[in-house]
């Protein structure tokens, strides 16, 4: 996998994509620059250090060229940038005009033609905080306001869908029907951005009711069935819970309130060693035993 993304960067430093993009995440190539970047500064291949060291530079250099239009071109530079180990100081301005967008109500949105949401607004606290702004700055507690205001019953944030349709709809699990997907990542970044600000007791107080509730059917992450194998044609995705949300809301709820994990040190060894023996196995071509 990284050996394909090391191929996909174009000349300029940027990674692009050709066909439909379906905003936010798509809309430009920041963020696919961004998180290119950051893969290949995490996995390195062995041998091809310089080369890669190059590539990330290249991709510094077409984020610290490029203008961003949106809060996610904005958001993903910052992230960029930092991964790519550019100096802090230099990120300054462009952290700024980040946190100068935020709205009256606290929160941020997509662009400058729609209304504050989760997703922006959780972006956003996540990116300032990685570059060091505290959860105790003014705009950063103003965004926890607006999250914990907008957060809904059941543990989720609604964010409304601007990507064009072009798949079969099918129910994930995830509230909020052709909103879903959206609205999945928007509470991912809204628990992110609650995360960093966690340990204000005020925040955990806030936060942890809302998220307690689905957390009865937790355990379907790791009991899930599938329906129609025995006919492919039939799979049956209406019917099937992942358990995303359960997943989220109970990691959330455990760091707030505390209480054992909800997977035990042997199972996470277990696990960790079968991805290292994986690892390897690719390495050498060839069978290697689980420790």
């Amino acid at each position: 996998m990284i050996h394909n993304i090391a191929g996909e960067q174009r000349k300029a430093g940027n990674w692009t994509i050709a066909g439909v993009a379906r905003p936010p995440m798509e809309d430009g190539d920041f963020s696919r620059t961004a998180i290119c970047l950051r893969s290949l500064a995490a996995f390195p291949l062995p041998g091809r250090k310089a080369e890669f060291d190059e590539r990330i530079q290249r991709a510094a250099a077409w984020l610290k060229a490029a203008t961003p239009r949106t809060t996610e071109d904005r958001s993903m530079q910052l992230l960029g940038l930092k991964w790519a180990n550019v100096d802090r100081r230099e990120l300054e301005d462009r952290l700024k005009k980040l946190i100068a967008l935020q709205r009256a109500d606290g929160g941020w949105a997509q662009t400058p033609d729609l209304t504050s949401d989760a997703y922006a607004t959780g972006e956003v606290l996540h990116t300032i905080s990685e570059l060091g702004i505290s959860a105790n700055d003014d705009a950063y507690r103003r965004g926890v306001t607006y999250l914990l205001k907008t957060q809904l019953a059941d543990g989720s944030w609604h964010v409304a869908s601007r990507a064009p349709k072009f798949q079969p709809y099918f129910q994930s699990g995830f509230p909020h029907d052709h909103d879903q997907w959206i609205s999945s990542a928007a509470t991912a970044w809204a628990t992110m951005a609650l995360t960093h600000a966690i340990s204000g007791p005020a925040v955990a107080d806030a936060v942890q009711p809302a998220v307690l509730a689905p957390v009865d059917a937790f355990d379907a992450a790791s009991t899930l069935a599938g329906y129609g194998f025995s006919n492919f044609t039939k799979l049956n995705l209406f019917r099937q819970d992942k358990g995303h949300v359960a997943e989220i809301t109970g990691f959330v709820a455990r760091i707030a309130s505390g209480g054992e994990p909800f997977l035990d040190a042997a199972t996470i060894w277990n696990v960790t060693a079968a991805s290292l023996a994986a690892v390897e196995a690719a390495k050498k071509g060839c069978r290697v035993a689980v420790q």
